[in-house]
């Protein structure tokens, strides 16, 4: 078996019988002489190979790297069976994934600990969805992967020993990353409710203190109304009728407080 290497085209895919609409998949599809497999990991993972093209009739295996990616990978021997070379380069596309997830972990609770804390991220809302859309696009790459070695399986593509452990050796692996990935959506959702319940703390003890101020100063407008009509009144010759104005004002103040400070309102 030979190993080829060359910059795809899209005449190349054309040749191969892969339609534009599915070049952002990863997926493994039959075309005349054999398969074409499409591997393209989503932008937060830092994948050894990023995105390449593999087409193989059975008698080779034809790799191609897009244009960005100059140096070849490393492959397994050539003395191996094509299906086993196969297995084997989509490990190592996933071997560096998980401390792609436990960064993903450290920046969630990063924002979690920014909610029970005093200081203001402004930039929390922007993060966080951002992490929550990379946990989709990243669900649905290990899925589009577990649905390539349900292919291999179910064509007899791996069925010797040794390719049937390395195919579900990568089953069980991406199986951990999508449990994994299950994880952090539910801690991004549960972040994403402390931030909530904690906007509406806010907000509630800000309307509670706009209402206290309201009551309070709700007498002392009637007061203001009533001395501000423009009548002569009997209290208007008194010297005396101002400061006791002012001191009813005072004591209607502090008899409010008092009364919300004893409700634990203030």
């Amino acid at each position: 078996m030979s190993f080829h290497y060359q910059c795809c085209t899209q005449q190349d895919l054309t040749t191969w019988g892969f339609q534009e609409q599915v070049y952002n998949r990863t997926r493994i599809e039959p075309c005349p002489g054999g398969y074409v497999l499409h591997v393209n990991p989503p932008v937060p993972l830092k994948s050894p190979l990023g995105s390449f093209h593999l087409y193989t009739d059975f008698q080779r295996v034809l790799l191609f790297l897009p244009s960005g990616n100059q140096d070849p990978p490393t492959l397994p021997p050539s003395e191996e069976t094509i299906p086993l070379t196969i297995l084997r380069l989509l490990f190592q596309t996933i071997s560096q994934d998980m401390n792609t997830l436990e960064h993903m972990e450290s920046q969630l609770s990063t924002l979690e600990d920014s909610v029970f804390s005093n200081r203001e991220d402004l930039n929390f809302s922007r993060r966080l969805i951002r992490i929550r859309r990379n946990i989709i696009h990243l669900r649905q790459y290990y899925e589009q992967m577990i649905e390539i070695l349900a292919v291999m399986e179910e064509s007899k593509l791996a069925h010797e020993g040794e390719e049937l452990t390395w195919l579900h050796r990568l089953d069980r692996r991406c199986d951990r990353l999508f449990s994994l990935l299950t994880d952090l959506r539910e801690y991004s959702l549960n972040v994403q409710d402390a931030y909530q319940s904690k906007n509406d703390y806010n907000l509630n003890n800000l309307m509670k203190t706009l209402t206290i101020l309201t009551t309070i100063m709700l007498p002392l407008q009637l007061i203001t109304g009533w001395f501000g009509m423009n009548l002569m009144m009997p209290e208007f010759e008194s010297p005396l009728a101002y400061p006791i104005v002012i001191i009813l004002c005072i004591v209607i103040i502090l008899l409010c407080t008092f009364f919300f400070k004893k409700k634990k309102w203030l």
